[in-house]
């Protein structure tokens, strides 16, 4: 059987401080190679923590996520990638439209103040941006996002289709 590794959502205190405690967590766990350290922002054989639209090969700093869901975007594809072995590179897509449809709407990222119709824009958004099968990925991604974002009671939405 598999070491599981699961992070308990008990006593929440705000959604912000259980971002911030779930960020804490997922740094102590193992790395997911020996090239790969949590700070930096290109994970070698994995994943680039980059804009949509950016080449992987671009490494200008800014083309970077922006600053206020960076960290969470290292914390969630680390955790998804060991917890749920999620592939790296589909999941960092779902966080680059929400990165992207929140920049323009809020000007930074606040997961706590995501509504649905946020999800409903940043799967519009992978259509326009993505190849179509690319595009369905994105969009599984995002309701994957969504339900987590839930399950920690990080946000208080209904269900996603």
């Amino acid at each position: 059987m598999d070491n599981l590794i699961y992070f308990p959502s008990d006593r929440i205190k705000s959604p912000y401080s259980e971002i911030k405690r779930f960020i804490d967590f997922v740094k102590q766990l193992s790395e997911l190679n020996e090239d790969i350290r949590f700070e930096d922002h290109y994970w070698k054989g994995e994943v680039n923590f980059v804009k949509t639209g950016i080449s992987s090969k671009d490494r200008a700093p800014e083309n970077i996520l922006h600053h206020s869901i960076l960290e969470f975007a290292k914390a969630y594809v680390k955790y998804q990638r060991i917890h749920r072995k999620l592939k790296t590179q589909d999941t960092i897509l779902a966080i680059r439209v929400i990165e992207q449809i929140s920049l323009v709407k809020y000007g930074e990222v606040d997961l706590t103040k995501l509504l649905i119709a946020d999800f409903d824009l940043a799967a519009e958004t992978a259509d326009e941006n993505y190849k179509a099968s690319s595009a369905y990925h994105v969009g599984r991604h995002l309701k994957i996002l969504l339900n987590f974002l839930r399950q920690l009671k990080i946000v208080a939405l209904p269900e996603w289709k």
